[in-house]
């Protein structure tokens, strides 16, 4: 969701840029500031993920992913990919940085405001200028965002510590529901020894039998049907 709205801010930024009648030069070099920070931001997070990157070695977790070696071959990388993306200029200003995905956004905030000087789109204190830099300001959020939930680790303590409550509930409900049944055998028996020997009016298994399928229903149906809410 939050890769596809960081796309989406670069479809929204050709779609102004295009309503305004911008040069093509300059339109596909907002477009390509926006894709070539997609593609870093992706090879950045493979280095976070796997031991080498492209290849799927997996790894939980890896000390000193920001070395000027990973930086290195993330543009190897990415020179495999996406040929031709960044201009030789560019590439030596992005590498400096290790956040240059980010940087990138910085660089087409600043063209969107030299043609706004220059008069290529409406000046900058027009509403449609704000809108542009909106459109800024939603592709750096959805990169933090991005970052977040694959960098940042998940608070499976909560999820471990119900997970163990609910195991503990089942083993509870089928226990109780089991020392029941084992209970009631008795009353069964006397009760068929009782139908032996002709004593109708003496048996009580109704009784029992309601006995068991009100248990039933607390230790067997409703813990099955909270389980069932509970994984969906």
């Amino acid at each position: 969701k939050d890769f596809m709205e960081l796309l989406d801010t670069v479809r929204w930024l050709q779609m102004q840029l295009t309503a305004f009648g911008v040069a093509r030069e300059l339109k596909d070099t907002v477009i390509r500031y926006g894709l070539l920070s997609a593609w870093l931001l992706i090879l950045n997070l493979q280095q976070h993920c796997v031991k080498t990157l492209g290849e799927g070695d997996a790894e939980s977790k890896q000390e000193g992913v920001e070395t000027t070696e990973n930086i290195t071959h993330l543009w190897q990388q990415l020179d495999k990919i996406r040929p031709n993306m960044v201009s030789p200029k560019e590439r030596i200003w992005l590498m400096k940085y290790k956040d240059a995905y980010s940087l990138i956004w910085t660089w087409a905030a600043s063209l969107v405001g030299r043609m706004a000087r220059d008069g290529d789109i409406p000046p900058m204190t027009s509403p449609e200028y704000g809108r542009m830099l909106d459109i800024v300001k939603t592709a750096y959020a959805s990169i933090r965002k991005i970052r977040s939930s694959y960098l940042l680790k998940a608070p499976f303590i909560y999820v471990h510590t119900l997970s163990m409550l609910v195991n503990l509930n089942n083993f509870i409900n089928s226990t109780l529901f089991g020392l029941l049944l084992a209970k009631m055998m008795p009353h069964f028996t006397r009760d068929a020894a009782k139908l032996r020997e002709g004593r109708v009016s003496e048996v009580r298994v109704s009784d029992a039998c309601t006995t068991i399928w009100v248990a039933f229903c607390l230790n067997v149906v409703a813990p099955a049907l909270y389980l069932t809410l509970f994984d969906a």
